[in-house]
């Protein structure tokens, strides 16, 4: 998944609906740019519900990585990995 995708999907982490314009504003790229995003997310198996004069929002909310809270998690074993 590229970092465009992963953009995208982060602005769409809150439930809300969202337009390919707004996004597309917020992200500096076109809204062609913000459909293949799109595509390649549910390619990669995120389903997106699309409702025309609504725009796009995740089905279900993301449960992101976070690398302080794997960090935590690891304590001192923290220092031998690269997050």
């Amino acid at each position: 998944m590229n970092p465009l995708t992963l953009a995208t999907l982060r602005l769409l982490d809150d439930g809300t609906s969202r337009s390919g314009e707004a996004i597309a504003h917020a992200l500096g790229v076109t809204r062609a740019t913000v459909w293949n995003a799109i595509r390649d997310a549910e390619r990669h198996g995120v389903e997106i519900e699309k409702v025309r004069g609504l725009g796009y929002r995740l089905a279900t909310a993301p449960v992101w990585l976070d690398a302080e809270r794997i960090a935590s998690a690891l304590g001192v074993r923290a220092t031998d990995f690269r997050i």
